[in-house]
């Protein structure tokens, strides 16, 4: 049986940031990521805050492993704390920005650059009462007496205050422009009210005065890449697909699905509409929402039958695109 190893010890900086710091050896993917989830949990259930994950000796991780450490994330974030990654290895950082997590997580290269962080944070241990208690005079300094007061003369009597001009209420013109805070899109506001991005489902509310304002989220942005038309490439995108659909919180079952429904999309499209043509691109746009993820595949070779072709999405579109062949869009709901 795969095991995993945890040393943690605990550091503190000279400003007073406090945090542990856990070594992990071995790897985080399916066959020790429950053995993982015991030692973190047993970390939280022992009061831990701010928790540096050493990723010296991770010799692999994987999307389910990725997708375990964001939940981690949120968990030392509920408890007012943080979880940052220190000295991670350049095969597991290339994971990382190939699925999109190093957005998600804070890393650093070594720990002073993480308790700097952490100290920035508020993760500084808090002084005694005493020690801040401020400094009282002592009760043998003599204290003089108050000054004289001068008599003073009787205040004018109040003018009122000429009433405010009227400023003209600033006339809009519906529709409106606007630029999607999350992905870019232009969008066209038909009037006051709230609607949705029609590329990424983001938010934005217009009020009368023609103010538009897009709502914070922490869904990551949409992913839009374009691949090589080889079976390789393939498999990379179902994998970019998977640990998306793991960071906005589909289920195991339904991520693995969206591997496997993408993957075969974009094979077929390899084999039949390209021929294994490496100087030609597919183009993918993978974008998350509250409610799940939406992905669309370009396909502008000579054509693809994919009615064939069975697959878990919840809805299944395929349009025209503008250009040449067709645009095969994927909903999946959470």
């Amino acid at each position: 049986m795969a095991a995993i190893d945890f040393k943690v010890r605990n550091v503190k900086s000279p400003e007073g940031a406090a945090a542990a710091v856990a070594e992990v050896t071995g790897s985080i993917d399916a066959t020790t990521i429950n053995q993982f989830q015991t030692i973190m949990d047993k970390l939280v259930q022992k009061g831990v805050k701010n928790l540096m994950l050493d990723c010296t000796n991770i010799k692999y991780i994987n999307s389910t492993g990725l997708g375990t450490l964001l939940k981690y994330v949120d968990t030392f974030s509920g408890v007012g704390g943080n979880l940052v990654f220190i000295r991670v290895p350049s095969k597991v950082m290339l994971v990382m920005e190939m699925l999109g997590f190093n957005a998600l997580f804070n890393i650093y290269e070594e720990e002073d650059d993480a308790l700097q962080f952490l100290g920035a944070s508020g993760a500084v241990e808090e002084a005694p009462a005493e020690a801040v208690a401020p400094e009282m005079p002592s009760l043998q300094t003599p204290v003089p007496g108050p000054a004289p007061v001068s008599p003073i003369a009787p205040a004018p009597a109040p003018v009122a205050a000429a009433p405010p001009a009227a400023v003209p209420a600033r006339k809009v013109s519906f529709p409106l422009e606007a630029e999607c805070s999350r992905c870019g899109q232009k969008l066209e506001i038909p009037g006051e009210g709230t609607f949705r991005c029609p590329r990424c489902a983001q938010m934005c509310a217009v009020n009368g005065s023609g103010s538009v304002e897009f709502p914070a989220t922490r869904l990551p942005a949409p992913v839009e890449v374009s691949v090589p038309a080889t079976a390789g490439f393939a498999g990379v995108v179902a994998a970019l697909a998977e640990g998306l659909a793991i960071t906005i919180g589909l289920n195991s079952d339904k991520s693995q699905q969206i591997r496997e429904d993408i993957g075969g999309i974009i094979s077929a499209m390899v084999e039949n509409s390209y021929s294994g043509d490496a100087t030609s691109a597919i183009n993918i746009l993978l974008m998350p929402s509250e409610t799940g993820l939406r992905s669309e595949i370009v396909d502008n070779g000579s054509g693809t039958d994919l009615s064939s072709m069975q697959t878990g999405a919840d809805d299944v579109r395929v349009t025209p695109h503008p250009v040449k062949g067709s645009v095969y869009a994927l909903l999946y709901n959470k």
